[in-house]
């Protein structure tokens, strides 16, 4: 997996100027691979000299990303429509010249926007925006947010993410990429599962999996371990022996209500509390598993708001 910093036109400098070098540094640090290099035709940024820059670089990389600032993010959208990415961070995007004679020459708005296809080739796509970015307005990014579905982050604040505001550091960028890099850095954490009623549902006198549980949860890289206390005979009666996950149960000794039951998976897997997250239906197991510095999610079963659940994970990931 190769990451490239494709930075913003007028002849940016990524070893010296704004968060570029911090940004390298960091993801250095946690040991990618990380291409950082003054692009050609730095003013004006033209797409007949950028996109194949970035293609040469990125070339027999079967999982690149491309951090895109400004012309960066122009240049890594058109990209995508014709080439395969694990992911994309695109800062102060736009997908009009804005009427900048300097935007322009660049040619990347001579086309129609090919969206579906950048959906298609890219697995996740993250976003930055600010309401006070000087050269862009907040309505071109929303556009491009809603096109591409992007995990859209906008701030009040933030300018240009550039000069403008003094931006040396983008800890909010790290953060965000690290969350889906986890795999290749080692440090992605652990999704501790609650089994009977919450991933496993009954329905008409049986039980089964909750489908839609299990596509929000299949959307997330991280290592999935399905918590119960069941004994053989539970096993089969709630279909535990055909989980798409890993199970692990006590057998009732000890019970999720005693701290205890948490102290011995996290022995098990070799785990620490800091290395997982966890939701559970029953409040007593929930505040069993808190009791030892464990993060945990109250999941009502009754109601199965989803949509707070994810909010959960995507904040504690």
């Amino acid at each position: 997996m190769r990451i490239m910093l494709v930075p913003g036109n007028g002849n940016a400098d990524v070893h010296s100027e704004i968060w570029y070098q911090w940004m390298t540094k960091q993801l250095r640090s946690l040991g990618l691979e990380v291409v950082a290099e003054n692009m050609p035709d730095a003013d004006l940024a033209r797409r007949e000299y950028w996109l194949p820059f970035i293609e040469a670089k990125l070339e027999g990389d079967d999982n690149p990303v491309i951090i895109g600032h400004s012309s960066g993010a122009t240049a890594a959208m058109r990209f995508a429509e014709t080439h395969r990415l694990l992911g994309m961070a695109l800062v102060s995007a736009c997908y009009t010249d804005l009427g900048y004679d300097s935007e322009k020459v660049s040619h990347y708005f001579d086309d129609p926007w090919q969206w579906e296809k950048i959906k298609g080739n890219v697995k996740w796509i993250i976003q930055f925006h600010s309401l006070n970015d000087p050269y862009i307005p907040v309505e071109e990014a929303r556009f491009v947010a809603e096109r591409l579905g992007s995990d859209y982050k906008e701030y009040p604040d933030q300018g240009h993410f550039s000069s403008d505001v003094n931006k040396t550091e983008f800890p909010e960028l790290l953060e965000a990429l690290k969350k889906r890099l986890g795999p290749w850095t080692g440090s992605m954490k652990t999704i501790l599962v609650d089994a009977v009623y919450t991933f496993v549902i009954q329905e008409e006198g049986s039980f089964k999996i909750f489908e839609e549980m299990r596509g929000l949860l299949d959307a997330f890289p991280n290592r999935k371990i399905i918590l119960t206390m069941a004994d053989k005979e539970g096993f089969k009666r709630y279909g535990l022996d055909k989980m798409p996950y890993e199970v692990f149960t006590t057998g009732r000794n000890p019970e999720k209500a005693d701290p205890k039951y948490y102290e011995t998976v996290l022995k098990h897997f070799g785990l620490s509390k800091d290395d997982v997250v966890y939701f559970e239906h029953d409040e007593k197991a929930v505040e069993s598993a808190r009791s030892i510095g464990i993060k945990a999610y109250h999941y009502d079963s009754g109601k199965r708001d989803l949509a707070a659940l994810k909010r959960f994970l995507d904040e504690n990931l």
